[in-house]
C-alpha cells in the first residue's frame, strides 16, 4: 500500500491571532484556495502510484468565528460543502485512489462537524469520522463526534483521529481494542512528544498529515508529517517549510499485529488483575 500525506501551507484564514476581518466573498474565495491546493497536491500523488491521500484538518475551514461579521462560520461551511465534497470526490474517481479528507460539515440535523471523510477509488463517501475531543474554542460552535468507527479498506482495518483527538491515548487506544493497523491523523498541530508513543504505546502504525502555517515554518515542538511505525520509528517525515507531498510504500499494515496483540494482551492481563483486587489494585 502506497500512502500520501499532503501537507498544505495554509493561507490567511487560519491566522488565529490577527484582528483581521474576512467578508463572506473573501472568505470563500480563500477557502478556495485551500481546496484547490489540496486537490493540486492529491494530483501530484496519484503521479507516485499512491492508493491512499490523507490530507491535513479542516481544508475548507472559513476562518476564526471573530473575523467574520455578522457571518457563522457553519453557514459559510454549509454553502460551499457539496462543491468541497464534489471536487475531492471526482478527485478520488479520477485519480483512481482513496482519499482521506479533513473537512468541515454540517450535517443534516443542523450541527457543524470536523471530519474525516474517506472517498474510495470510484470517488464514494464509504466513511467518515467526527471530531470527539474538541479542542479551544471549537466546543462553542462545533458538535463533537460520539465514537471511534473503523474504516475497513482494502489494505486493513484503519481508524483517524483528528488533531486534539490524538493528544489523548484513549483515541488510538480504541481503536488497537478494535484490531486496527493504521490510524490516520488530519491535524494542524502534530507534536513530537506524543507521536511515537501513539504508535508505540498500540502497536499499529500512524500517519499525521501536517499543515504549514501561513506566517511561519513548523517549529519548536511541532512535528511535520509523518509515518511511524509500530515501534517508534519515523519511516517518513515532510519538511518543516512548505507543501509537499510525502509518500511511502508501507510493504503490509498486518504486520503490526505482532505488536498490537502483545500489547493488548498485557493489557487485558492488567485489566483483569485489577479487576480481581490482585497486586495492590483496587476493585
Amino acid at each position: 500500500m502506497k500512502l500520501a500525506l499532503i501537507q498544505e501551507k495554509q493561507n490567511k484564514l487560519y491566522r488565529f491571532h490577527d484582528e483581521d476581518v474576512f467578508y463572506r466573498d473573501e472568505a470563500i474565495e480563500m477557502q478556495r484556495e485551500m481546496v484547490e491546493q489540496n486537490v493540486s497536491l492529491i494530483r501530484d500523488a496519484a503521479d507516485e502510484g499512491v492508493d491512499i491521500a490523507l490530507t491535513s484538518e479542516a481544508i475548507n475551514y472559513p476562518g476564526q468565528v471573530r473575523c467574520l461579521p455578522g457571518l457563522s462560520s457553519a453557514e459559510l461551511v454549509h454553502s460551499t460543502q457539496d462543491w468541497v465534497c464534489g471536487e475531492l470526490s471526482r478527485t478520488a474517481r479520477e485519480c483512481n485512489m482513496n482519499v482521506v479528507a479533513g473537512i468541515l460539515r454540517v450535517g443534516r440535523d443542523g450541527a457543524l462537524r470536523n471530519q474525516a471523510v474517506v472517498f474510495n477509488r470510484v470517488g464514494n463517501e464509504v466513511h467518515a469520522y467526527s471530531k470527539v475531543f474538541l479542542a479551544g474554542d471549537e466546543n462553542d460552535y462545533m458538535t463533537p463526534g460520539t465514537g471511534f468507527p473503523v474504516w475497513e479498506s482494502e489494505f486493513g482495518k484503519i481508524g483517524v483521529g483528528i488533531c486534539w483527538d490524538m493528544q489523548f491515548p484513549e483515541t488510538c487506544r480504541a481503536y488497537a481494542r478494535q484490531g486496527v493497523d493504521l490510524v490516520l491523523a488530519p491535524t494542524w498541530g502534530w507534536e513530537y512528544m506524543y507521536a511515537k508513543a501513539r504508535a508505540y504505546e498500540n502497536g499499529i502504525f500512524v500517519a499525521a498529515a501536517m499543515a504549514v502555517p501561513e506566517y511561519k515554518d513548523i517549529e519548536g515542538k511541532r512535528a511535520p508529517s509523518q509515518v511511524i511505525s509500530p515501534d517508534g520509528t519515523v519511516l517518513a517525515e515532510g519538511p518543516h517549510d512548505r507543501a509537499s507531498v510525502v509518500a511511502m510504500e508501507i510493504d503490509d499494515l498486518k504486520a503490526c499485529e505482532p505488536y498490537r496483540s502483545f500489547r493488548m494482551n498485557c493489557l487485558d492481563r492488567w485489566e483483569s488483575s485489577r479487576l480481581a483486587g490482585d497486586n495492590g489494585w483496587a476493585k
